[in-house]
Formats: C-alpha cells, structure tokens, sequence
C-alpha cells in the first residue's frame, strides 16, 4: 500500500445484517400452517487496480435478498398429507465502480430477479403388499420469474434488459414395495420400484414430458 491513499484496501470491507422468522400454528385438529420469512442485506466496498491504469479503482456493491412462504398442511384420517404451499423471493444488487472520490464511472451494474411460486400436492397409501404399502403422490405447482437488469460505462450509455415468464406443472409419482424386512427371501432383502412422471409448461418456448423409472434391489441386508 505504498503511495496509495489511506482509503485503499487490500482486504474488502464487507458487513452483513440478516433476520429469519418461522412460525408454526397449528389452526384445529390435523390442519396446520406454518409461515416462514427472511431478509439480508450486505454492504462491500473496495478498492484494486484495472489493468494499465495507474491509480486505483473503487468499488462499491449492495446486495439484498428476501423471501416469504406459507405452508398449509392436513393430514387425513386415512393417513393422507395434502399441502398447499405460496412462495415469494426478492433479490437485488447494485455495484458501481468508479476512481477515487466516486467521480469518472467506470462501470454499473444492477440487477433485480423476483420470484412467485405456488403448488398443491397430495401423498399417502393406496393399499398394502406383502412387502409394505404402496405411495402415491399427486400435485400441481406454478411459478412467475421476473427479471431486469441495468448496465453502464463511461463510455457506454445505459442500456436495461427485462425478462419474464410463467411455467406450470403437473406431476405424480408410484412407489411398489415388493420385497421388505417384512417378506424378505434369499437374494431378495429389498426389492421395490418407482415410477414418476411430470409434466412442465413454459409460456416462453412450449411443454416438456419427464418420465422416470427407478429399480432398487438389495441381495444382502
């Protein structure tokens, strides 16, 4: 740091503020709600050197991110979960470069994404096997992405992008246990399938099916 001005750092200065909340209530037999939050912010603030250039920049970056979800859940007396569930997610950064004394910009750069997401989804047993209940799980969710972001330069001018889109999607999932603890043989300690199929839809290009298969066989306990 010889000759430099006492501002200079090598180290970024950086300080962090965040809070987080969750709450539980349980509204009346087999029906609860829990609602969780957060928010951070982050200041930094530095200082190096762009190549070619003798006298040092600074740089100087805030940062914030928040989110809110909710979660209603009930559990049936036939030993189903039906949960539907509401998010909310905000983050956004502004970073500036510029030479001392915050005059002459180098570069800015800011951006803002946020997030909306919603769904329904329902899991528990259709009957029993031998080797123990067979699962099913059902559901549906959406999601709304919005994003924008700024940059500019000295000798750029300003110039924003934006962007969003929607995306829904339906999705559901089998689960066969045909060997367990419960009716294990020789060779055939676990033994158990599971089929799954989700559909997603996309406002900005069109549809996706994605199907999976999955075989879990255990010889050996």
């Amino acid at each position: 740091t010889i000759n430099l001005a006492p501002s200079t750092t090598i180290v970024p200065q950086e300080r962090r503020h965040s809070l987080f909340g969750l709450v539980n209530q349980e509204i009346m037999a087999d029906l609860e709600l829990d609602v969780a939050g957060s928010f951070a912010h982050r200041d930094t603030r530095r200082t190096y050197f762009l190549s070619g250039i003798p006298l040092p920049a600074s740089a100087v970056a805030e940062a914030e991110t928040a989110s809110l979800t909710g979660t209603l859940s009930h559990s049936t007396g036939s030993g189903w979960l039906v949960q539907a569930s509401a998010g909310w997610s905000l983050s956004e950064t502004e970073q500036m470069q510029s030479q001392p004394g915050g005059e002459e910009l180098i570069n800015r750069f800011d951006s803002r994404g946020e997030l909306f997401d919603y769904g329904v989804q329902a899991d528990g047993s259709l009957m029993s096997l031998p080797g123990g209940d067979v699962k099913l799980a059902l559901g549906a969710s959406g999601r709304h992405e919005t994003h924008f972001d700024f940059f500019e330069t000295g000798t750029v001018a300003g110039r924003e992008k934006r962007a969003k889109r929607k995306v829904r999607s339906l999705f559901g999932e089998l689960h066969l246990p045909f060997f367990s603890s419960a009716n294990r043989l020789p060779g055939l300690e676990r033994l158990s399938l599971t089929a799954a199929l989700r559909y997603q839809h996309y406002d900005d290009f069109g549809g996706s099916w994605d199907p999976k298969v999955g075989l879990l066989w255990s010889p050996l306990a």
